[in-house]
């Protein structure tokens, strides 16, 4: 079997181990430090780790903690600096928008102190000074069709009118017959409240019956100037309470009289002159929708009433309430008024 020789030092060399020995390479690539292990472990420890709130979209590096894809400047022998992890900014969440508190229309008016502000008794249209009679309903003014006083026909045994009664209509019963005032004259859906009656009136006088309505008879007398005019006298009649000579033998008095209007050529004044109102046929004024607010119900064939009131009327409602009645009563008892119920 063929052996190989055992090695032999040439000549002029020696075998024994030398005392300085050639020092051996240190390994660098294992002694050296990642630059970021300093921002893995800042960012453990901080607070924002362990938070649950989430990033925003928004959320950026700042300029001298981004990280750069440059060859590190770092050398294994270079120190490593204390380098704090970036700041995360807080999610923007919908409870952080400033709540807006709505104030109420009327400031420091609870629904109890409303009920005493709007009564069910206020006039629907405070700034009304035209009538416009359109039986059965009275409307407030000339541009609005609203109605104001609603009519009632009794009837009798022949089918007949035997009396009326006029109320004031409420304010949320006015949706129904809010209506342009070409339709005024169809269907109007609208029962009347015998409850909310003010004023009766009959062949003879006119009763009031409502709380605000005026006590008493009110009676109509007419007449003629020397120089051909008719007039309309309205007088409050009451019953005489006084014990005085001037009764009778049967111990009554005459009743007491008192003038409350008095009407010529469709003017309305009061008892001390005054002019109330003016009333006008055939015309609604400016709008001239006379023509066309003819209605066989509304005093057969007659054409719409208007009557113009003046601010201290508009403004006082029982007074309003009385003229508007005694113009109705007026109307009727000259038989002008009347309608065909539905």
């Amino acid at each position: 079997m063929f052996r190989v020789p055992d090695y032999s030092a040439p000549s002029g060399e020696s075998t024994a181990p030398s005392i300085c020995s050639t020092p051996a390479k240190r390994n660098v690539y294992a002694e050296e430090k990642d630059p970021f292990d300093a921002l893995r472990r800042a960012s453990e420890t901080s607070e924002e780790v362990f938070s649950d709130g989430a990033l925003s979209p928004g959320s950026t590096w700042s300029n001298s903690t981004r990280p750069s894809s440059s060859p590190s400047p770092f050398s294994p022998g270079t120190p490593m600096f204390n380098i704090a992890a970036p700041v995360r900014r807080p999610i923007v969440k919908a409870k952080t928008f400033p709540s807006q508190e709505r104030s109420p229309r009327f400031p420091g008016t609870g629904p109890e102190g409303l009920g005493k502000t709007l009564p069910g008794w206020m006039p629907l249209d405070e700034q009304a000074k035209t009538f416009r009679l359109q039986a059965p309903f009275v409307y407030a003014s000339q541009s609005r069709n609203l109605p104001q006083y609603h009519i009632q026909q009794v009837l009798d045994r022949d089918g007949g009118p035997s009396s009326l009664n006029i109320r004031r209509v409420q304010p949320h019963e006015t949706r129904s017959c809010s209506v342009p005032a070409l339709h005024a004259g169809r269907g109007r859906r609208m029962r009347y409240n015998e409850d909310e009656t003010l004023y009766t009136l009959s062949d003879f006088d006119m009763k009031g019956r409502g709380g605000s309505a005026l006590e008493g008879s009110i009676q109509l007398t007419t007449g003629k100037t020397l120089w051909g005019g008719q007039w309309t006298r309205i007088w409050h009649v009451t019953k005489c309470r006084a014990q005085h000579h001037g009764c009778n033998y049967r111990g009554t008095c005459e009743p007491e009289k008192r003038l409350l209007f008095c009407v010529k050529k469709g003017v309305w004044e009061d008892a001390d002159g005054v002019v109330v109102g003016r009333e006008e046929r055939g015309s609604l004024g400016s709008l001239g929708l006379g023509a066309l607010l003819r209605d066989k119900g509304a005093g057969g064939e007659n054409e719409s009433r208007v009557l113009d009131v003046i601010e201290g009327v508009r403004k006082d409602e029982r007074k309003g309430d009385l003229l508007v009645a005694c113009w109705v009563m007026r109307l009727w008892m000259a038989g002008e008024l009347g309608w065909e119920e539905d």
